[in-house]
């Protein structure tokens, strides 16, 4: 889905599958949703972590008055400029992108045909989402905070550029980089890079947002934004071809 400059929340499919709109086609509302694959009170939870995100995380990190909240240390020399989150709950955070990634993964919306994690990944995750994600935010925050030691934090860099990005170029995929053993997400401003190799080594310092340390955002150039966007829109176009191709 690609974000339009309006306050509809419209956007429009970008398929893979052939005779399906292939290229910009179809005009939909809202973010990718599949009926009566959840019941109301589980997107009633998942619903608790998109509003928090958005909320104290999407909706204030640019802004003017908030950038207390949010300081950026400046990298020396090779190291990258990053954000840090420090009124964002980093596990609230981890929540919704363990939350999107599994629903991608269990989902057959056409959006997400192409996404499917092992089984010893999809599982992880969705006892971890059922565990932790209660019905209201208060709850969650609350559970959280008594149970935090127990949250398997599994690495994930997040990155973004200073100057934000024209929203009618951005969209919502994620993809799965099965050479490299990662999950590739890009979601509107921000590109997750999710490892989910539950018994992988916990280290790798702050980038890897790893613990219960404040949710870490690092910056990259515009240039490499485009490229990653590039990227992005590259696998798309390649996954199509081949399927047209037979």
């Amino acid at each position: 889905m690609i974000i339009t400059d309006n306050n509809q929340r419209e956007g429009w499919l970008l398929s893979t599958t052939p005779n399906k709109h292939k290229k910009l086609g179809v005009r939909v509302q809202d973010s990718p949703k599949q009926d009566y694959l959840f019941c109301p009170e589980c997107e009633s939870r998942f619903g608790v972590l998109e509003r928090y995100v958005a909320n104290h995380l999407y909706n204030r990190f640019r802004e003017q008055n908030a950038t207390q909240d949010f300081p950026i240390t400046r990298g020396k020399e090779q190291e990258v400029d990053h954000l840090t989150a420090l009124k964002v709950d980093p596990i609230m955070f981890k929540l919704f992108i363990y939350s999107f990634v599994w629903r991608a993964s269990v989902s057959t919306h056409l959006v997400f045909n192409n996404f499917k994690l092992p089984l010893e990944v999809e599982e992880p995750l969705r006892e971890v989402l059922d565990k932790f994600l209660k019905d209201t935010e208060p709850n969650t925050l609350s559970y959280i905070q008594k149970h935090a030691s127990e949250f398997p934090h599994l690495p994930m860099n997040i990155v973004t550029t200073e100057v934000a990005t024209n929203a009618t170029s951005n969209f919502l995929q994620p993809l799965l980089d099965t050479v490299n053993g990662k999950v590739l997400l890009y979601a509107n401003e921000f590109i997750v890079f999710l490892y989910p190799d539950w018994n992988a080594p916990r280290q790798g310092g702050q980038a890897y947002n790893l613990a219960d340390s404040p949710l870490t955002i690092s910056f990259v150039s515009q240039q490499d934004w485009n490229q990653l966007h590039h990227m992005f829109i590259d696998y798309l176009s390649g996954i199509s071809d081949k399927v047209n191709m037979g």
